[in-house]
């Protein structure tokens, strides 16, 4: 467990304290640079409206006024009235407008100093962890191995894959030198079309953690690994691929199986394996996807919440922030570590059977 090497005790060492110390005085300048920046926007629109009644009210009064007391004069309601209709669309396009202007100078803001931080913080948290990890904020999973995974298959032959970005890149040269498996993951956003004949409306197709392990010796089948109660899996799977029913009534329930070996994907999806994701599963508390293709294993981990973020509104030299970060990132390093274990294992164990 991360916990075991990185407590809260070791995390204020000189270095890190450093680092804390420094986010934390640019936390607090970025967030009061935005305060006023909001106070700015807010007195404007104060100042807009004390400047303008005034001189609506003036108006209405005259034209009241002009009206005079005979028989086709306004009376003070129809005025009134009249008054309501001219204000109203103002008011309704200028609050909308300052509150999209301050929502998206907080936007903006808090994402600059998310990156500052991630660089900053995250990378010296994963330094301490272990000296074979890189972190790249900024940096993603490329597409060729997004697509290569076969997991949104349907998506990339009709080619609707629209915008495909990410961030928050974590990846290993060597995660297990007996073994040579290679790890690496990132948050991903991707959108698609939401049908050919309609490009300019798009959907989410997939948001979350994507994981992709490298091993030295091929998977015994090529496996698509779907949420029982995703309807994904109903409507792309290729030609080649079967379903697999496997003997655990439990994994079953969970996952449904497609494959282009039945007997491969018994070798390859052992007892051990089945349970290690069904633990993972209950651990992560979100779906997964996984693919075994080649000498690839593919998982993906839909989820809206951005990992490795605090708030401009708290310190980040509170100890329960950093306990967050910590326990964030032992579990998205918990993912490629019970599959290279489980995946090494039975890899292995077919070519211990061939020699």
């Amino acid at each position: 467990m991360l916990s075991n090497n990185l407590n809260l005790y070791n995390l204020y060492d000189s270095q890190l304290r450093e680092v804390l110390l420094e986010q934390d005085r640019i936390r607090r300048t970025t967030r009061n640079t935005l305060l006023r920046r909001m106070a700015t926007i807010i007195l404007g629109l104060s100042t807009l409206l004390v400047v303008v009644l005034p001189f609506f009210v003036t108006t209405m009064r005259e034209i009241l006024s002009l009206g005079g007391d005979g028989p086709g004069a306004l009376s003070p309601s129809s005025v009134a009235l009249f008054g309501v209709f001219l204000l109203a669309p103002s008011l309704m396009l200028v609050v909308p407008t300052v509150a999209w202007w301050v929502i998206t100078l907080y936007q903006q803001t808090s994402t600059s100093f998310q990156h500052s931080f991630k660089h900053a913080v995250v990378t010296k948290l994963i330094a301490l962890l272990s000296q074979e990890m890189t972190f790249v904020a900024e940096s993603y999973v490329n597409r060729a191995k997004f697509e290569q995974s076969r997991l949104f298959q349907r998506e990339v032959d009709a080619g609707i894959i629209q915008r495909y970005g990410g961030e928050t890149h974590i990846y290993s040269d060597n995660l297990d030198e007996a073994n040579n498996v290679h790890y690496e993951l990132s948050e991903l956003t991707v959108t698609s079309e939401l049908a050919q004949d309609k490009p300019h409306k798009q959907a989410v197709l997939f948001k979350g953690w994507f994981v992709v392990l490298e091993l030295a010796q091929p998977v015994h089948a090529s496996i698509l690994v779907y949420p029982r109660l995703s309807l994904r899996q109903l409507d792309h799977v290729m030609d080649a691929y079967t379903r697999a029913r496997l003997e655990d009534p439990m994994f079953e329930q969970h996952f449904n199986v497609y494959t282009t070996d039945q007997v491969g994907v018994r070798r390859q999806l052992t007892p051990r394996v089945m349970e290690d994701l069904l633990a993972l599963r209950t651990q992560l508390k979100r779906a997964i996807y996984l693919s075994f293709q080649g000498k690839r294993v593919y998982v993906a981990l839909p989820g809206q919440h951005k990992q490795f973020e605090v708030s401009l509104f708290r310190s980040v030299l509170d100890p329960e922030v950093i306990r967050g970060l910590v326990q964030e990132l032992e579990t998205v390093l918990s993912i490629p570590r019970v599959l290279q274990a489980d995946v090494t294992s039975s890899t292995l164990s077919k070519s211990y059977g061939h020699q």
